[in-house]
């Protein structure tokens, strides 16, 4: 597929010293997931089908581009990202023995879709007679391509297997590959989804995908605008200029870091339905940055994220990114907790 290249306009607020620079670059506006240039990111993209349903969260790990920095064994630092993308960092050292799916063992992770229709992709490091043997050990029964858990009902007061029962509901052995689901999912989205119909292939999510850039880490959502959102409190928490019924996708990560003592480098990157939108949030990022107050954390973004810059990236999805650091390593998932907690600095 061609891929389009779009010159971006960049948009500088003169703001103090919280808008440490801004950058041009150009956006590629969509387009396969596996190409030489493709990111982590987007080539895990590649392996989820687009719908409604994964469209509306989407996690990803980059497992072992991460453990080559800080191990296999989460900790701090670095360490607290191991599987935060696709949430399976409980099950990470009691899986591999209980149920012989290892996520510590898989090239990258894809989790997408809202719980119970969440499901994931651990692309390497498998092994599929292990998984199959392990599952049935467990009670799992084979129906076609896949294991599929018990009843809930008969899994009460079992322990781990209960949580397993809830993450694991299906399982589908692909090879050194795995694909996860629960309960309500539809496996079929997953694996191996038709060409130019994937999560790569979508206008802003693969925009976005290309404005994070490599991340060892992400979380992306189409669901930002929840309920809580029109809250005249959360309301009055919206910086002037910011048009949040224009925001259509949001996406955060944090850069891969090249060892344990780099600086974790938040990046969040916004996709608007039109320009005057995508301005507006541009213009109204470094007050925000400098002044708005997290309700994630307490006091304000600017003592959590540190030498923040803002660029305008424009093109087909309107997209706008800024970055900053998190100096407390200890806090690199704090980005990813500001989007849980729909705390993105200038969305309210």
């Amino acid at each position: 597929m061609r891929k389009a290249i779009t010159v971006v306009t960049v948009l500088c607020v003169a703001a103090g010293p919280v808008l440490a620079g801004c950058s041009t670059k150009s956006e590629d506006s969509g387009g396969t997931g596996t190409g030489p240039s493709a990111t982590g990111l987007r080539q895990a993209l590649s392996r989820v089908a687009a719908t409604d349903d994964t469209r509306a969260w989407v996690g990803y790990d980059a497992i072992a581009e991460l453990t080559k920095v800080v191990g296999k064994r989460p900790g701090r630092g670095f360490g607290l990202l191991l599987l935060g993308g696709t949430d399976l960092r409980s099950d990470a050292l009691t899986a591999p023995t209980d149920t012989g799916i290892a996520p510590l063992d898989a090239d990258y992770g894809i989790a997408a879709g809202l719980q119970p229709h969440t499901v994931t992709v651990l692309a390497g490091g498998q092994q599929a007679d292990r998984i199959g043997t392990s599952l049935t050990t467990l009670g799992w029964a084979r129906n076609g391509d896949r294991y599929v858990a018990p009843d809930p009902a008969r899994l009460t007061n079992t322990g781990r297997k209960a949580g397993y029962g809830l993450t694991f509901a299906q399982v589908r052995p692909d090879g050194s590959d795995v694909v996860i689901g629960r309960s309500g999912t539809d496996l079929a989205t997953a694996g191996h989804p038709l060409p130019g119909r994937t999560l790569a292939d979508d206008r802003a999510t693969a925009a976005l995908a290309g404005c994070l850039g490599d991340v060892a880490v992400a979380n992306l959502t189409t669901r930002y605008r929840s309920a809580t959102t029109q809250q005249p409190a959360v309301q009055a928490r919206i910086p002037h200029g910011v048009q949040l019924d224009k925001l259509t996708e949001v996406a955060v990560g944090v850069r891969a870091p090249k060892s344990a003592s780099d600086t974790p480098r938040a990046v969040v990157c916004t996709a608007w339905a039109d320009r005057a939108a995508a301005d507006g949030y541009a213009g109204a990022m470094p007050g925000a940055l400098t002044d708005g107050k997290s309700l994630t954390v307490g006091g304000t973004y600017a003592q959590w994220l540190t030498h923040p810059q803002t660029t305008n990236v424009g093109g087909d999805a309107h997209v706008v990114q800024w970055t900053a650091d998190e100096p407390n390593a200890d806090e690199s998932r704090l980005v990813l907790q500001m989007l849980l907690n729909a705390d993105v600095p200038g969305l309210g």
